[in-house]
């Protein structure tokens, strides 16, 4: 095979899986492919000496979650930190709206600033994480810190089979429930084998000693009967009659139907990648729990309203320019080092003498256009109605995901994410909505899941992270060409300033992420302050 075809091949089928699972799911599988190598365990939080920072001055552009870990890790050794923040709050894209909160985006075309005001009614629960949502079990560092400030956590119900596959292309356009199609795709595929082993078409693949066993094993792996036949398995659901009783196995979908919907493509096996089995994890009462913990702890370092107008290094150290948005003052510091968290979505715009080819990596960056819409529910009718507790529903309608809360059980009231889209021309158009406008198709595509509920929720805010101040984006969904093209612009120092944040990381798209750039950051400075002694003494802001 042509070369050239074989790699654009496999870029359309990265791409693919880039758009199925997000950036995460892309590591994961060129990880498999031996496209990438796999970062070695998690080895700590970083190790400073004691002191080993007094007399040097870090300014950290940004407090979201990476800036602010690496205040704390730093300051402990000594140095002094300085964390420029534009927004009026800490935590970046960790961003947790409750009932009276106020959230901006840009208009449009423009940077006119809208803004929605949203009126859940208050309750432990009743939140919308519009931003991180979710924390796997093996990101050690994100519960390290967690455990370490008393964060309290509970189970993330991500795959549920009570939930719903939905393809407008086959059912009829009805939602089928998630195990029906997990366990008769499952028989089917058994079946398929168990003839091919039969008939000998495996025969280079077992010996004698083998088929025994692997006939064993597939029927039981497939739930088929003793001819080796699929013909409907209790694991798919159960036709439960009045009473008591066992109940018969439903009817299992047609194998046709199967194939002509889009689940097996990637929606069905989601759940198995590493990022996100079981056991998952997201704080009580909201995700912003995590960043309020930290900016307890560093709070006084953070200088809020600040935005940055100017990143340039200097002979001995960096100089920041930033303005004051509220007094609209003009100001500037200098650092003997800086950490710069801002996306590279957000770093592109502002005026800075870095060498040409970080300009260009850092130009060139994509960002995911994430949309997030979330609704008020009177009454959880996916609980009470249809025994759905926590998990998600899939779409090929362009809200993609319905995410229902894995917490608050058995209360009244709920607060739906009724559309996850993750990028793409579903994310844009459903972005360049007004609010109302998402509200109602969000309702709308609700209502094609659950016949006479969708259009009885009622208050809804929604997010397009493309078009936040300060963000503008959800997070970096860069290619294997363009990290082979910038590795040293993307891992590496210019000067005197370190990048830190999920776009830097090979877990893009998690906190996990941006945690451990930054302590890698705090580590490669503390390295470079005892080789060189390194130091300002007694640089001031103007």
């Amino acid at each position: 095979m042509n070369t050239e075809v074989k790699r654009l091949s496999r870029r359309n089928f990265l791409h693919m899986v880039g758009r199925a699972g997000g950036a995460a799911a892309v590591y994961e599988t060129m990880a498999a492919m031996g496209l990438m190598a796999v970062p070695a365990a998690y080895a700590g939080p970083p190790r400073l000496a004691s002191g080993s920072g007094r007399g040097k001055r870090i300014v950290i552009l940004g407090a979201g979650i990476g800036g602010m870990v690496a205040a704390y890790e730093m300051a402990k050794a000594g140095y002094e930190c300085l964390i420029l923040e534009a927004r009026d709050r800490s935590g970046g894209r960790i961003r947790t709206v409750r009932g009276g909160d106020t959230i901006y985006e840009y208009a449009k075309g423009s940077e006119r600033i809208l803004s929605q005001h949203a009126a859940f009614d208050a309750g432990e629960h009743m939140y919308l994480n519009v931003g991180a949502a979710r924390i796997p079990n093996h990101h050690e560092a994100v519960l390290e810190y967690c455990r370490r400030f008393g964060v309290r956590l509970e189970p993330l119900i991500n795959d549920n089979r009570a939930a719903y596959f939905h393809d407008s292309g086959a059912f009829g356009g009805k939602p089928v429930p998630s195990r029906q199609v997990v366990h008769d795709s499952r028989g089917y595929i058994s079946e398929l084998l168990a003839k091919a082993v039969n008939i000998g078409a495996l025969d280079e693949s077992i010996d004698e000693l083998d088929r025994e066993r692997l006939l064993g094993f597939i029927r039981t792996y497939g739930d088929l009967d003793a001819s080796m036949k699929y013909s409907g398995s209790h694991r798919s659901g159960l036709q439960l009659p009045s009473g008591f009783g066992p109940g018969d196995a439903v009817v299992p979908l047609d194998f046709a139907e199967l194939l002509k919907s889009e689940f097996w493509f990637y929606k069905m096996h989601f759940a198995e990648g590493f990022e996100y089995q079981a056991t998952m994890m997201q704080p009580v009462g909201g995700m912003d729990h995590i960043s309020a913990a930290f900016a307890k702890r560093v709070g006084s370092m953070i200088a809020y309203h600040q935005e940055v107008t100017g990143l340039f290094n200097t002979d001995d150290g960096v100089r920041v320019t930033y303005r004051d948005r509220a007094t609209h003052e003009e100001n500037w510091t200098l650092g003997d080092f800086c950490i710069c968290t801002l996306p590279f979505s957000v770093l592109k715009d502002v005026p800075n003498n870095f060498g040409d080819a970080r300009k260009q990596a850092i130009a060139e960056m994509p960002y995911s256009n994430t949309v997030k819409i979330g609704l008020q529910a009177e009454r959880r009718f996916w609980e009470i109605d249809e025994g759905i507790y926590g998990g998600i529903t899939w779409t090929d309608q362009d809200v993609t995901q319905i995410w229902y809360p894995s917490t608050g059980y058995q209360q009244r009231k709920g607060i739906l994410l009724a559309a996850y889209i993750w990028g793409g021309a579903p994310a844009a158009a459903v972005g360049d909505m007004s609010f109302d406008a998402r509200i109602a198709h969000a309702r709308a595509a609700v209502e094609a899941i659950h016949p006479n509920h969708g259009t009885r929720l009622t208050h809804g805010v929604s997010r397009a992270w493309d078009r936040v101040p300060y963000s503008k984006g959800g997070y970096a969904i860069w290619s294997t060409d363009y990290r082979n093209r910038n590795r040293g612009n993307l891992f590496g120092p210019e000067g005197r300033v370190y990048f830190v944040g999920e776009h830097v990381s090979h877990l893009r798209a998690w906190m996990e992420g941006a945690v451990v750039s930054a302590h890698n950051a705090a580590n490669m400075i503390s390295e470079r302050v005892k080789a060189t002694g390194a130091h300002l003494e007694g640089r001031t802001s103007a």
